[in-house]
């Protein structure tokens, strides 16, 4: 990968397909080569979007932005556009698409950077942005051994992914790469159970798209209920593994 080959291979198909626009994964290596997309066609661009919709015959994005505390639409006003999505912002549908697949033939020039080597992704390290089912913890686990035991255990009850709010990666009980929010992943699964997480905005901006939440907080006032399809005001220690039990 280079940001210089990716850039000239995409403009090339812009160019003889005459391309309106340019959607790209909001990754490491979606957001090092857009700009520079962007820049080569002469096209406005949108990052880090969670949503587009059409209206008046103009593409209108939603994203994030002051720390996902609001979200905000943006339009380009150039003829051609190009935007970055968020990993989870849409389902990968199974069939229903209408798309076709061209084969374009491009010329790369010179590329300017080299890469010296891979750094393979650390043992154990997962994507939980695709999961269907995911069990998340926050703080409220009071330490690593009952994250472990009260959300680990559930999720391999349920045959879900495990996940985590900053707090509990901060205090190193999980992975990184399982951090759901503004600063971590953005999931949106069938089903997010949400257990000792206050729903703080910051979370909320990486899973505010489940289909289903279950909140499970013993505080009745905690925002996480504001959002949730379930709550269920009680001490997580005592309904989770009255939920294990009926698995």
């Amino acid at each position: 990968y280079t940001a210089d080959g990716f850039t000239q291979a995409i403009k090339s198909v812009v160019e003889s397909q005459d391309v309106k626009g340019v959607l790209i994964a909001h990754s490491y290596d979606g957001v090092d080569y857009a700009a520079k997309v962007a820049m080569a066609i002469g096209a406005g661009i949108v990052s880090n979007c969670n949503k587009a919709r059409v209206e008046g015959g103009s593409v209108i994005f939603t994203r994030n932005t002051y720390n996902g505390k609001i979200q905000e639409e943006k339009k380009v006003n150039t003829d051609k556009f190009v935007a970055t999505f968020e990993k989870g912002a849409y389902d990968m549908e199974a069939e229903g698409g209408a798309g076709t697949v061209t084969a374009v033939s491009v010329s790369i020039g010179e590329v300017r950077t080299k890469s010296k080597g891979i750094i393979e992704m650390m043992a154990g390290a997962v994507d939980i942005s695709q999961a269907k089912l995911i069990v998340a913890g926050g703080r409220g686990c009071k330490d690593a051994d009952k994250y472990k035991d009260i959300i680990v255990g559930l999720a391999q009850k349920m045959g879900a992914e495990y996940a985590a709010s900053r707090p509990v990666v901060d205090s190193g009980w999980t992975d990184p790469a399982r951090q759901v929010g503004q600063s971590g992943k953005t999931v949106g699964p069938d089903l997010y159970i949400a257990a000792g997480i206050s729903g703080a905005i910051q979370h909320v901006a990486g899973m505010k798209g489940s289909k289903c939440i279950v909140a499970i907080n013993k505080d009745p006032e905690a925002p996480i209920f504001n959002i949730a399809t379930y709550g269920i005001v009680g001490d997580l220690f005592e309904v989770i593994p009255a939920m294990k039990e009926k698995l």
